[in-house]
């Protein structure tokens, strides 16, 4: 230290409050579950954060993530009975991100409809994905389809993956 002493500035308390439990529940294959007391979107933002480091055509990665986000939405008492459900009925990752979507969208307000100003981000891109990368983007796309603002997330996150892949590569070793 140089002797200069460091001085903060406390901004004070920023939160706007505590929210109530969530209690929702919803129907599987004729069995009601309840969703977690604690379910929104921040782990839709871990997901995507996950989505955006999943290895190019890491299914199991997927399938991992899809798993983690879930389960963090269904209360943890149905969760095994959720899993159960969903196996007998042979449900895939795909349907299970839905499930998982519906929720979010249900507990963060999230509009069902596709707002009719709103853009889904990029359209074009020089970016080269390959089937993998696709299949990562695209599922974590389509958990959030009314929120151009986390895809958008979700495709800068994909390009920063790649283009690190790329720098990587590129360096002589």
């Amino acid at each position: 230290m140089t002797g200069q002493e460091v001085t903060t500035r406390d901004l004070g308390e920023l939160s706007q409050g505590p929210r109530e439990p969530v209690k929702m529940t919803f129907q599987w294959f004729g069995h009601t579950i309840r969703v977690a007391d604690t379910a929104g979107d921040i782990p839709l933002i871990r997901f995507l954060s996950d989505a955006g480091r999943i290895d190019i055509g890491d299914e199991v990665g997927t399938a991992l993530a899809t798993h983690r986000f879930l389960e963090e939405q269904i209360h943890a008492e149905d969760w095994p009975k959720f899993l159960r459900i969903a196996q007998e009925n042979r449900q895939i990752n795909r349907d299970l991100l839905q499930v998982a979507r519906n929720i979010v969208a249900a507990v963060a307000g999230f509009p069902t409809g596709r707002p009719s100003d709103s853009s889904d981000g990029p359209k074009h891109t020089s970016v080269n994905f390959n089937a993998g990368s696709l299949s990562v983007a695209r599922q974590a796309m389509a958990s959030v389809p009314n929120r151009p603002d986390l895809r958008r997330l979700i495709y800068q996150a994909q390009l920063a993956r790649l283009q690190e892949e790329r720098d990587q590569a590129a360096e002589p070793g």
